[in-house]
């Protein structure tokens, strides 16, 4: 994924994801709470609200439509069960999951509907059921509650019920996080790039520029490296041209030196030879000149603003020429 693409999903992310999370977070909170608007002097877990709403206003056909039945009993500061209610058919509400009705027999006489002492429940039922209970105390109008209940809720809404007060953190968490990374890869990829041009610009120009498909500014450093492989190109073809341009200002240079030196020794004693000599000493310095002018051209083509249109000559004249030259050496 390219920068911009990135760049532009972080703009997303900073944008839309809040609001959607936060949106679903609430409609989360309303559908784990069955749309209840709660009594605001109910002092209790979130998570336990639904359930205790239902109890203390003996709403059992809202009870039997909850999803998850997770309170046992609640009990009030005497002792007394006020959740489950014990009658000869069974507990009521008739959904309730934790005792079933197989003997119906009630606590405190036929058809009674009366209060349950919690220790007559212990003798009657036994404490087996008392194993995997949490006990948790709440509060309703200034009177004090004890609340049993098992088995945490299941799911989205259960876990966000349990643990609402992280998925903001969650969501804060991310937004920050995402951004954070580009940033870092950013961070990475610009620092080296800016190592490889510090190379560039010294001149280390034989150690080749890693680009890798996934770097978010792969394309700048392929760029940087087809830079350096023709910097590199444009040294070595100067390295060989002045070893080439040196050659061949020394060639005509040895030979007028050795001309020169053959009419000091005297072995050009006749006047024929000396012309001979002469001549070819003025030839051997008209290619030198030429060579210097040559040079001088090539010099100036590298400013850009210099042009020499080309001519056409005969190869068979040129060949003639060289061989001239080569056959008087």
């Amino acid at each position: 994924m390219r920068l911009a693409r990135k760049l532009q999903l972080a703009y997303l992310v900073l944008i839309l994801i809040p609001p959607i999370v936060i949106g679903s977070f609430v409609a989360a909170i309303y559908y784990s709470n069955s749309f209840t608007i709660f009594p605001s002097d109910l002092r209790a877990p979130g998570w336990l609200k639904p359930e205790l709403f239902v109890i203390f206003d003996e709403k059992w056909e809202r009870y039997s439509e909850l999803k998850e039945k997770v309170i046992i009993f609640v009990m009030n500061d005497k002792g007394y069960l006020i959740f489950p209610i014990f009658t000869a058919d069974g507990p009521i509400p008739e959904s309730y999951p934790y005792f079933d009705s197989a003997d119906p027999v009630p606590l405190n006489g036929p058809g009674s509907t009366a209060l349950t002492y919690l220790p007559d429940l212990y003798m009657s039922r036994g404490t087996e059921w008392m194993m995997d209970l949490n006990i948790t105390p709440v509060r309703l109008d200034g009177i004090p509650y004890m609340v049993a209940w098992t088995e945490p809720r299941l799911g989205l809404p259960g876990f966000i019920a349990r643990r609402g007060w992280m998925v903001p953190l969650f969501v804060l968490t991310g937004v920050m996080l995402i951004p954070a990374c580009i940033d870092a890869r950013l961070r990475r990829s610009i620092r080296r790039l800016q190592a490889a041009s510090i190379r560039l610009s010294t001149g280390a120009l034989d150690e080749p520029i890693a680009v890798t498909p996934r770097d978010d500014l792969a394309e700048l450093a392929a760029s940087m490296e087809s830079a350096r492989v023709e910097l590199k190109d444009g040294r070595d073809r100067k390295a060989r041209f002045r070893m080439a341009v040196s050659h061949d200002l020394r060639t005509p240079l040895t030979s007028i030196k050795g001309y020169i030196e053959a009419l000091e020794d005297g072995m050009a004693a006749d006047p024929e030879e000396q012309a001979r000599y002469l001549s070819v000493l003025k030839e051997k310095a008209g290619l030198l000149e030429g060579r210097i002018d040559e040079l001088i051209d090539f010099a100036r083509s590298d400013t850009g603003g210099w042009t020499k249109p080309g001519i056409a000559i005969s190869a068979r004249e040129f060949f003639a020429e060289l061989d001239a030259a080569f056959r008087k050496d």
